[in-house]
C-alpha cells in the first residue's frame, strides 16, 4: 500500500495564505485616542449633572454607569470596546429613566 497518497492531487506542501493586515497609521491611532478623550469628558460631564442626587439614592443605573465610566479608563484597549457598549446602554436608560 502505498504511504504517501495525495489527497490534494498535488504532492507539493502548500502554505496557507493569509489575508494582509493592515495596521492604522499613527495619526489614525492619535485621532481615535483624542476622539476617545473628548467622548469620555462629555459623558463625565452628563454623569455629573446627577452628582445633586445623594448617594443613599442614586438610582442603580446610575451608580452602574459610573462604574462602567471607570472601569473603561483602567480597561486595556482590548477589553474597552465591550466596556464602551456596557456605559453606552447605561446612558441610554438613564435618558429614560431620570430625564
Amino acid at each position: 500500500m502505498d504511504q504517501n497518497i495525495d489527497f490534494f492531487g498535488s504532492d507539493q506542501i502548500r502554505t496557507p495564505q493569509y489575508p494582509e493586515i493592515h495596521h492604522p497609521s499613527q495619526e489614525i491611532r492619535d485621532e481615535v485616542f483624542q476622539a476617545k478623550g473628548d467622548l469620555m469628558k462629555s459623558i463625565q460631564t452628563f454623569l455629573e449633572e446627577f452628582n445633586y442626587i445623594p448617594f443613599g439614592e442614586k438610582p442603580k443605573i446610575l451608580l452602574q454607569a459610573w462604574y462602567n465610566f471607570f472601569a473603561i479608563q483602567y480597561a486595556q484597549p482590548e477589553d474597552s470596546n465591550e466596556l464602551f457598549q456596557k456605559l453606552l446602554e447605561d446612558l441610554q436608560n438613564i435618558n429614560k429613566e431620570l430625564i
